[in-house]
């Protein structure tokens, strides 16, 4: 009957060996000699794997931070004032920084004349100039700096500004660790060093034109206005674009990282969908195989970008309420470019060489977005043909109002995107 044969069958599986029984061979057995040949060329070809992510790939990052070149990060010296005691000053400060020291920062110097030249607006073009990324920042020596300053000797005026003499003017959110770890760190003791040479300059010539002053009208002058003694010249400072939203600091650098393995999740899951779909159409599938990887990039790159909102990323200040979408397809663009090439690299080579090209994927990405490429040794420029810098400059100008480059990092990710070209090729070609 159907249940004695279930019975029957229940027994049998009941009663039947384990499908190992330890130990089949030895160690040092004939029988194992091929499974343990097999053993050690696995383990042999893992620790060789391994030994090239770590030195040939890995190594990567930190040979990008080992050197960089802060000559490349170059800050405008204009002296719009020209006199000898304040505009001259700074330019033989900062000609002297140059020739002394290799590793400064690359500054160019603009004279009362070349600067008028360069920027015949004045302080706007200069501000504009760093907005648009042709200088890093600047320092301006004011126009009439000198000549306010006699000013205030002469009548004493009380609201004279001894900040109002130098700006520094700088761009933080073009790369804010570029800017905190070689701009700052050098301008402002520079600044420091140059304003305390000019104070001790100008008091020792106050001190000397009081000494011949008879009407003593000098010193009622420094009493009405006593920072005209102490510190007659003093520094403002000018951060056009700060960096001033923390949550962005995911959406602009180590989200990304969690973006790429969100991409590699999807391909993962989607693998035994892949299986079961090769019951339809050649035609169909193909479709299928199209389709199914862009509409979940679309959705989960929306979803991603949800989280930078929830969490207060502003996205409009340059584009307004189409900020978001903006950012969104910058994202869906980014998985769709990373997927591709990743799916790809499946398709054709699979494992075990997957998970390293993951790694070599994620390390070439970060080395060449994260920090300036251009402050990198040359080998770095491939980065511009990587998906990673042209997203984070793309949330830079969304999130922060930075220059844009949308158009051409919009061509650089479909050249990305057009190396994912074979995964659409492979399945007329190979049927999988």
């Amino acid at each position: 009957t159907k249940k004695s044969t279930i019975t029957s069958t229940m027994k049998k599986k009941k009663n039947a060996p384990p499908a190992i029984d330890w130990p089949v061979y030895g160690v040092g057995s004939e029988e194992f000699k091929p499974h343990l040949k097999k053993m050690i060329m696995i383990v042999l070809v893992g620790f060789i794997i391994m030994t090239v992510i770590i030195f040939g790939v890995l190594s990567l990052y930190w040979a990008v931070l080992f050197r960089q070149y802060p000559s490349a990060i170059t800050i405008a010296v204009v002296d719009f004032d020209g006199s000898a005691n304040i505009g001259q000053v700074a330019e033989q400060t900062f000609q002297a920084q140059l020739e002394t020291n290799p590793m400064s920062l690359g500054y160019k110097l603009f004279n009362n004349i070349t600067g008028r030249q360069r920027f015949p607006g004045g302080n706007a073009d200069i501000i504009d100039a760093v907005i648009d990324e042709q200088f890093w920042g600047a320092i301006i020596i004011n126009e009439n700096a000198t000549t306010l300053l006699e000013e205030a000797y002469s009548i004493g005026n009380a609201t004279y500004d001894p900040n109002g003499a130098v700006f520094l003017v700088y761009n933080e959110a073009r790369a804010f660790t570029t800017t905190d770890e070689y701009l700052v760190p050098e301008l402002l003791p520079l600044l420091r060093t140059l304003t305390a040479q000019m104070n001790v300059r100008l008091a020792n010539q106050f001190l000397a034109r009081v000494a011949a002053d008879t009407t003593g009208n000098l010193v009622a002058n420094a009493e009405i206005a006593p920072q005209i003694v102490g510190s007659p010249i003093g520094f403002s400072i000018f951060n056009v674009r700060p960096f001033d939203n923390y949550p962005a600091f995911s959406a602009i650098q180590i989200g990304l990282i969690y973006l790429i393995i969100l991409t590699f999740e999807v391909i993962l899951l989607t693998q035994p969908i892949h299986v079961v779909a090769l019951y339809l159409k050649k035609r169909t599938y193909i479709i299928y195989r199209i389709l199914l990887p862009i509409g979940l990039y679309f959705l989960f790159s929306l979803f991603y970008s949800f989280v930078s909102l929830m969490f207060g990323v502003p996205f409009d200040r340059r584009y307004g309420q189409a900020g978001f979408v903006l950012y969104w397809m910058v994202n869906f663009a980014t998985m769709l470019a990373s997927g591709l090439i990743i799916e790809n690299f499946n398709n054709l080579v699979g494992q075990p060489l997957l998970s390293p090209f993951l790694v070599f994927w994620i390390v070439t990405n970060v080395s060449t977005s994260f920090f300036s490429i251009h402050l990198s040794a040359g080998f770095y420029q491939f980065g511009y043909a990587w998906p990673f810098s042209h997203t984070v400059s793309a949330a830079k100008a969304i999130i922060f109002n930075t220059k844009s480059y949308m158009g051409r990092d919009s061509s650089s990710r479909t050249l990305t995107t057009s190396w994912g070209s074979p995964y659409f090729r492979h399945f007329w070609c190979f049927g999988s």
